[in-house]
């Protein structure tokens, strides 16, 4: 079974079937917003949609989900292709599913996704593990020294930091 969508960020559902199924019916909904009974995915969201199918699990061999996401988006958030993921929430948890980038155009990339079953889906960035590594020179500082702070995040990216300093007095200054 093939559908082609339009008008939404997911553009063709592919089903491949384990036997024939006659008078299937394929629900499919571009969400405005996360279903109140769903918890809140991890990482940083670009849609929901719902899709439902009237198929049997055990008739339904597995399916495709073909997506775009837009090049603005990942650039205004930071973010890579290689970190755009297909979430489904089954069995009350998001489940990353096998996602890879098949192509892009000017403005936008374009997905892939497998899944097992049908649901509610995420399109989303997957949180990035960061590390922040801060040097201070010289490593004791007497009462009114000058000391020289470095740092780095990895991976690179750009967010704003605050610097907090405890005084010997014990209070803090924010920078």
């Amino acid at each position: 079974i093939n559908l082609n969508i339009v008008n939404s960020h997911i553009t063709n559902i592919s089903i491949a079937l384990k036997e024939v199924a006659e008078n299937v019916t394929i629900y499919f909904e571009k969400l405005p917003e996360k279903p109140p009974n769903v918890p809140r995915p991890p990482g940083l969201v670009y849609a929901y949609h719902e899709i439902s199918v009237s198929i049997s699990k055990e008739a339904l061999k597995g399916a495709n989900i073909t997506f775009w996401v837009s090049k603005e988006w990942l650039t205004a958030n930071g973010i890579t292709a290689d970190n755009v993921v297909m979430l489904r929430y089954y069995v009350e948890k998001w489940e990353e599913l096998p996602t890879g980038c098949i192509g892009e155009n000017a403005t936008h990339f374009k997905f892939v996704a497998e899944t097992s079953g049908f649901s509610v889906f995420a399109i989303a960035a997957r949180e990035i593990p960061t590390s922040i590594s801060i040097s201070v020179t010289p490593a004791k500082v007497a009462v009114g020294e000058k000391v020289v702070v470095k740092g780095s995040i990895q991976p690179a990216m750009s967010v704003p930091l605050k610097l907090m300093i405890t005084e010997p007095d014990r209070t803090t200054k924010t920078m």
